[in-house]
């Protein structure tokens, strides 16, 4: 569930682009992406962004990247649904893409993307 649900603040469609990420993540990397000992902490780690991922996943950059954007904590900063469709990780022939990829939202803990990469094997 999308952080400003959670939090009963108003959203968009973007909640929907957050679900696709959490549900790409469970089907790429097989686990659920946030943890925790109970409901209270589950909540706190969505809404910190502290995500659980290994460090030794065989994805490409250009998935990590569309991954990230769709999990953006930040609604306005999360990606769209016309800037998903034209994203290379969906269609990698698409002309309409200027953004350049990248992964430092994904590794900058102090982003305000919501991952927080911890190590584990």
């Amino acid at each position: 569930m999308a952080p400003e649900i959670l939090n009963g603040h108003p959203y968009n469609y973007k909640v929907d682009m957050y679900s696709f990420g959490v549900s790409m993540f469970e089907l790429l990397i097989g686990q659920v992406p946030f943890i925790g000992e109970n409901k209270l902490d589950i909540t706190k780690n969505v809404n910190i962004g502290l995500i659980r991922i290994q460090t030794n996943l065989d994805l490409s950059s250009c998935c990590l990247d569309f991954l990230g954007k769709c999990l953006m904590l930040d609604p306005n900063e999360r990606i769209s649904i016309d800037h998903a469709l034209n994203h290379p990780f969906i269609n990698p022939d698409s002309p309409q893409y200027l953004e350049k990829i990248s992964l430092s939202p994904l590794l900058n803990a102090a982003s305000k993307t919501c991952f927080n990469i911890t190590k584990e094997s």
